[in-house]
């Protein structure tokens, strides 16, 4: 549904992607729905969930990005 809050919602979760080195291949699909990002990291390409990459109740994200993660670009 379009409600000012989405937008605030899907304007805070691709700033925080930005933040965290991630590249959405699609539009907001919500906190808790699977969502197909690229690492900046690596290049691996997948679906990641904003809600387990935001970190909660005050806590930082964590710092598990998704199984085999370099942390450097493939050549």
């Amino acid at each position: 549904m379009d409600k000012p809050q989405n937008h605030e919602a899907a304007y805070r979760a691709l700033r925080g992607l930005e933040a965290l080195r991630w590249i959405p291949l699609g539009g907001y699909p919500g906190a808790d729905n699977p969502w197909l990002l690229k690492c900046q990291l690596c290049d691996w390409t997948g679906p990641r969930y904003w809600s387990h990459l935001r970190g909660r109740k005050g806590a930082p994200p964590t710092p598990y990005r998704h199984p085999g993660c370099t942390g450097r670009k493939a050549v």
